[in-house]
């Protein structure tokens, strides 16, 4: 019996449990999501040095993991956070993103590494760039990358996805279809992005009826981030993009705020109201 846990395949199914909750809202699949992801910290993450380990069976495995492992994690972490609005989930995500580069980047060509710098038991490091049974570190993270960029407001971390998509321009063009998440990245590389921002505070019961709504309505390219203005445990963001400074927030009453093209639509707390506009992002994608 194969029983052992592997951080990679966690974080893909991290974010099925999370997609499925922003969609349903079964509690069950929220809960199901912080689990793992308690599990995953506890178990299977060094935070004094910021390694993940690869695999779990009756304890954690010695075998650092791999850039998909942290790839494919912090997909999760960034789609549970858009679920959500918990910022923690976006700070460990971030934190993993440093290591990833620290660990993986190749800073002279561009793309990930599948095996770390100091692995003495690898004489050749290759680049994954194939998306089979999983899809590769390098699709993954090109994804990553942008939906980071438009959630800091970093045109470097795009630029990095860039290198990504022209390092593997190849497969793109001579065989498309065996590389279906880097299309994902490519399309999302090529669309103009678009904020979804809830303002107000953390827990309000005017949320979840918008965030139902945005899990249900079809719009690719959008990043969804919260802001709480009373706040001041939330500082990672703040820090991070001051420009969300501008969002205020009236009483005790959710808003959502869509914005593109450094253009936002008129606030507000009506979830067919989102509906609308959220189609009408769709449509212009």
């Amino acid at each position: 019996m194969d029983d052992k846990i592997i951080t990679a395949w966690n974080g893909l199914m991290l974010s099925a449990l999370a997609r499925a909750w922003s969609v349903l809202r079964r509690p069950e699949d929220e809960e199901r999501a912080w689990g793992l992801v308690r599990f995953l910290k506890e178990h299977l993450y060094d935070a004094a040095t910021g390694t993940l380990w690869r695999s779990y069976r009756e304890g954690p495995s010695k075998i650092p993991g791999f850039a998909e492992d942290y790839a494919f994690l912090i997909q999760g972490l960034l789609d549970f956070y858009e679920a959500s609005g918990r910022e923690e989930l976006l700070e460990w995500a971030w934190v993993l993103q440093e290591q990833q580069d620290l660990r993986f980047l190749d800073s002279t060509d561009g793309g990930y590494f599948r095996t770390r710098a100091d692995d003495e038991s690898i004489l050749l490091r290759l680049k994954e760039d194939y998306d089979g049974a999983e899809p590769s570190s390098n699709s993954v993270a090109a994804l990553n990358l942008i939906r980071w960029s438009d959630m800091l407001e970093d045109g470097t971390l795009r630029e990095k996805a860039g290198r990504i998509l022209r390092l593997l321009a190849g497969p793109l063009q001579q065989a498309g279809s065996a590389v279906p998440q880097l299309n994902v990245a490519l399309l999302a590389y090529l669309h103009s992005p678009a904020q979804l921002v809830f303002t107000g505070p953390a827990g309000a019961e005017t949320l979840t009826p918008l965030q139902t709504v945005t899990g249900q309505v079809y719009c690719p390219n959008k990043v969804v981030l919260y802001v709480d203005p009373t706040s001041e445990a939330q500082c990672f963001l703040k820090k991070k993009v001051p420009s969300l400074h501008r969002f205020r927030a009236v009483g005790a009453e959710t808003k959502a705020h869509l914005c593109r093209n450094f253009t936002c639509e008129e606030p507000t707390a009506c979830p067919e109201t989102l509906r609308q506009q959220l189609g009408s992002v769709r449509t212009a994608t």
